[in-house]
């Protein structure tokens, strides 16, 4: 299944950016550590949630040169 890349960025904003962004993530995910791993993983899932679909691949990067990959 494709998602339309405008769908996709707007569903990002609404649901990752906006829950996300200047927050303690600690505190949002209720645990002592968050890793890019974790947010690869949320990320992952709530896209399967939202669209029904199956997630090959999510990339989380913390600085240009600095990334995870997620992957089933």
């Amino acid at each position: 299944m494709g998602i339309d890349l405008d769908d996709l960025e707007e569903w990002l904003r609404v649901n990752v950016f906006e829950k996300l962004d200047h927050r303690f993530l600690n505190e949002v995910f209720g645990k002592d550590t968050i890793t890019s791993e974790d947010l690869a993983l949320f990320i992952a899932d709530e896209l399967e949630k939202s669209y029904g679909g199956r997630v090959e691949r999510v990339e989380v990067c913390e600085t240009s040169n600095l990334c995870v990959e997620y992957t089933k």
